[in-house]
């Protein structure tokens, strides 16, 4: 990927990322609840991820 597709991805995965944390209100049970936050998790560690390349 360039360093273009990358910022990209990276905007693009870090907002979504805002949209998911403002919306947990969704979450119903527990299993959404802890669905919700391991996807949270696991977009933080692939943002986390991109910032080293």
């Amino acid at each position: 990927m360039t360093p273009d597709q990358n910022l990209l991805l990276y905007t693009k995965l870090a907002g979504f990322r805002l949209v998911v944390l403002a919306n947990p209100f969704g979450c119903e049970t527990d299993f959404l609840r802890a669905l919700h936050d391991r996807l949270i998790e696991g977009l933080e560690q692939i943002l986390r991820l991109m910032n080293r390349l």
